[in-house]
């Protein structure tokens, strides 16, 4: 009777083995990535999600995951089951010792394809944001535009994937590594604008200097997210408006319906500033008054 267990032991161990070697699949190269998700809201990581089909005996799956030259947080690889015929689920996930590599053991209850999503955190992927602004004739109202520039280091390149730079999204037919993308990611029309003349020595001891003012909410056009710290160009659709590159400065207003002024700095609420040529006495910097203002 012991012996005959051992037996049977013996022939249940080899029928398993046989099983998770044919139903083995290695991730790396088959089956193919069906679609990916970049999404850089990290300054250190970048979240990436990619879905496979990938077809399933009825019983214990083992699923293949592995990588090489590219900065992935192997403890933040997470395996899900999409859509499948029957139930599937994930028993363990195992490490191998010195490898950049992991497996999963899948149960599922019938054979057949099933789609699966793998995340996981990567490195050495960054988004920079940049702000280009067109202000209409009678300065009133603009035309702001939000650009994403992505940048891929990371030692893997995509095809066909959404982009979510921090700010809106885009699609894309590759990413591939070493590449730098600009995405335009939002853009809004008929922001309401007003001038304001400021005279600040600490700033221009010479010159009194206008700003436009916007409001970035719902009532101003706006309002979908906070805009993050970055470089902006202002422009008018009427040549005789000149105007200035700005640079970026940091901002105390990080979340929630924010302030932003049009400068050729970046202050605590954004803005831009025409430049200092201006015709007439409606814009002159001899002409206008020499007042401090915190409007």
């Amino acid at each position: 009777m012991k012996r005959t267990i051992q037996v049977a032991l013996m022939g249940v161990a080899l029928a398993a083995i046989a099983g998770t070697a044919e139903a083995r699949i290695k991730l790396t190269t088959l089956p193919e990535r069906e679609s990916v998700r970049i999404d850089i809201q990290n300054g250190r990581f970048t979240l990436v999600e990619e879905e496979r089909t990938v077809n399933l005996q009825a019983g214990r799956n083992q699923v293949d995951f592995s990588w090489a030259n590219i900065n992935i947080d192997k403890g933040s690889i997470v395996f899900r089951v999409i859509r499948a015929d029957g139930a599937v689920s994930v028993l363990n996930t195992n490490y191998p010792p010195n490898e950049n590599a992991l497996y999963w053991v899948v149960s599922s209850e019938k054979a057949g394809p099933a789609v699966i999503r793998i995340s996981y955190l990567i490195g050495n992927m960054a988004a920079e944001p940049s702000y280009q602004a067109v202000v209409e004739n009678n300065e009133k109202a603009l035309l702001m535009q939000v650009y994403m520039t992505v940048t891929n280091t990371s030692g893997e390149g995509f095809g066909a994937c959404t982009v979510q730079p921090g700010v809106g999204k885009t699609a894309v037919r590759y990413f591939n590594n070493g590449e730098r993308k600009r995405m335009l990611a939002a853009k809004f029309a008929g922001v309401p604008i007003e001038q304001h003349h400021v005279f600040d020595a600490r700033v221009d001891q010479q010159r009194t200097r206008m700003y436009y003012r916007l409001v970035n909410d719902k009532t101003n056009q706006m309002g979908m997210f906070p805009l993050p710290h970055g470089k902006t160009r202002c422009s008018s659709r009427s040549p005789a408006l000149a105007t200035t590159k700005s640079a970026a400065r940091p901002s105390s207003a990080r979340t929630g319906p924010s302030t932003r002024r049009c400068s050729r700095r970046w202050t605590s609420t954004w803005a831009w500033r025409r430049m200092s040529k201006w015709s007439g006495s409606r814009c002159s910097p001899k002409a206008a008054p020499r007042r401090r203002s915190t409007s």
